[in-house]
């Protein structure tokens, strides 16, 4: 059988029919493969927002343990250091007592020898002063805090002591300094006194 012009054209024509009428189901077939349904993307954000919910409680249950850590570490500590705290304030006590009995007793020694000394206002007045500014360092290292591992700033409060402690030593120096200074000009004058009394009691 021979085809004929005619034949062929129908053919033609049946066949662009038929592409037609497949192509939007091929289409429709294409875009459900290729882009997913709302159920599912939902799916996917409350996954990834659980994922990161999880992290975070992670990264709080580790700053917890962190801390409880330093917690413990400092309860293991807060005894010895609240001991260290307590001879500190003590011995500042007895060393500003020491500094005290010396210039009592060197002012005694002055007016038993009945000396004479030219600026003797001027260390008097020098000794009274810084000693005032030792007592207040002094007060203000004996007020302050322990030690608390339960405090808002555990570090501040230590941080704080040694400042104060430092205030003291400050004062302390100035202080005993000032001591030294009047305690050299009695024994100067009395060293003079003694020089200068065979000569008078020679010439009598």
């Amino acid at each position: 059988m021979k085809l004929t012009k005619k034949n062929i054209t129908l053919g033609l024509i049946m066949s662009l029919v038929l592409s037609f009428a497949f192509v939007p189901q091929l289409f429709a077939v294409d875009d459900e493969s290729t882009t997913p349904s709302t159920p599912t993307q939902k799916t996917t954000e409350t996954r990834s927002t659980e994922r990161q919910a999880k992290i975070e409680e992670r990264r709080d249950v580790a700053r917890e343990r962190l801390d409880a850590k330093k917690k413990a570490i400092c309860e293991r500590r807060e005894s010895s250091v609240n001991k260290v705290i307590t001879n500190v304030s003590e011995r500042s006590q007895n060393h500003f007592d020491r500094i005290a009995k010396i210039y009592d007793l060197t002012v005694a020694f002055y007016d038993e020898k009945d000396l004479s000394i030219s600026n003797y206002d001027e260390l008097v007045a020098n000794v009274a002063t810084t000693k005032a500014a030792a007592e207040t360092a002094l007060r203000e290292l004996k007020d302050a805090p322990e030690l608390s591992c339960d405090s808002d700033g555990p570090k501040a409060d230590i941080q704080a002591f040694r400042n104060k402690r430092l205030d003291k030593v400050e004062a302390f120096s100035a202080y005993r300094d000032a001591v030294k200074a009047f305690v050299k000009a009695v024994r100067e004058a009395a060293a003079t006194t003694e020089t200068q009394t065979p000569e008078t009691e020679g010439a009598n």
